[in-house]
C-alpha cells in the first residue's frame, strides 16, 4: 500500500527521463522516502545533510541550512516536514572523526567506471598492511561508483584522505587524475569527500535521475545496470 502525505501538487513531474518516461511525481518520491525513513535517518543519525530540491522538471536547487542558517539534521520528528514531496535527493556530509573514508569513481562512461572500481579494489585487497577492516560499493545513482573502506577504528578524515590519496598515486598517478575535481577527459579518482562537511550522495536516496543510491555485492558489478535501481511506482 502506498505511503501518501499531504502535497500541495502531488501530481507534479520532478524528474523524467529515459528511466521514467512518464516522470516521477511528487507523490512518488515522497511515497518512496516515506518507506525507507528507519533507513535514511539510520545512515544520517546526528550527520549533517544537504537537500536537492526540484524546482521545475529536472531542474534542482541545493538547501544547506535550515531557515536560521543551521545545518539540516534529520530527525525521526522533523523527517517528514523536512522531506517534502519536491526534497528529491539526500546529500550526507562527513564528520570530523569516521571509521571510513570513500574513493569516488568519476567519469562520465558507466562501463568504464565498472571497470576501475573492481581494478582499484583489486589492488586495496592486495595491500597486506592496512588500516582497512572492509569495503564495499555503492552505485552513486547516476553514471559513478563509491568504493567505501571501513577502517579499524574512527580517525581524523584528513588523515584518511591523505593515506587514501597517497596509496592511490603510488599505483595510478599516471592513469588517474587523483585529484578533488575531473578537470580532463582523464578517470578522476575524487577523494573531495573525505574532509570535515564534505559531501556524498546518502545510502537509500535517490539520485537527481530517480535512481536509488545502493550497496551492490562485489561479485555483481560487472552485471550490474543503472536500470535495476529503479525506484517501484
Amino acid at each position: 500500500m502506498k505511503i501518501i502525505k499531504e502535497l500541495k501538487n502531488p501530481k507534479s513531474i520532478l524528474i523524467q527521463n529515459e528511466f521514467y518516461p512518464s516522470g516521477l511525481t511528487e507523490e512518488d518520491i515522497s511515497n518512496y522516502y516515506s518507506k525507507v525513513k528507519r533507513k535514511i535517518l539510520s545512515v544520517n543519525d546526528n550527520r549533517e545533510v544537504m537537500l536537492f530540491i526540484a524546482v521545475d522538471i529536472n531542474k534542482f536547487i541545493i538547501r544547506r541550512h535550515y531557515s536560521n542558517n543551521d545545518y539540516i539534521i534529520l530527525t525521526n520528528d522533523n523527517y517528514d516536514e523536512i522531506l517534502h514531496g519536491r526534497v528529491t535527493t539526500i546529500i550526507s556530509t562527513m564528520k570530523r572523526y569516521e571509521n571510513f573514508g570513500i574513493i569516488d569513481i568519476d567519469y562520465h562512461d558507466f562501463d568504464k567506471n565498472k571497470e576501475i572500481t573492481l581494478e582499484i579494489i583489486k589492488y586495496l585487497s592486495s595491500i597486506k598492511i592496512s588500516p582497512f577492516k572492509s569495503i564495499r560499493v555503492r552505485f552513486t545513482g547516476k553514471s559513478s561508483f563509491h568504493i567505501i573502506i571501513y577502517l579499524n577504528k574512527n580517525q581524523d578524515i584528513n588523515i584518511t584522505r591523505l593515506y587514501l590519496s597517497e596509496i592511490l598515486r603510488d599505483k595510478f598517478s599516471d592513469k588517474y587524475d587523483i585529484i578533488y575535481k575531473r578537470s580532463s577527459d582523464k578517470p578522476n579518482l575524487d577523494l573531495s569527500p573525505n574532509k570535515f562537511r564534505g559531501g556524498f550522495i546518502s545510502e537509500f536516496s535517490l539520485s537527481v535521475l530517480g535512481l536509488r543510491c545502493l550497496n551492490i555485492p562485489i561479485n555483481q558489478i560487472k552485471e550490474f545496470e543503472k536500470r535495476f535501481a529503479k525506484i517501484d511506482l
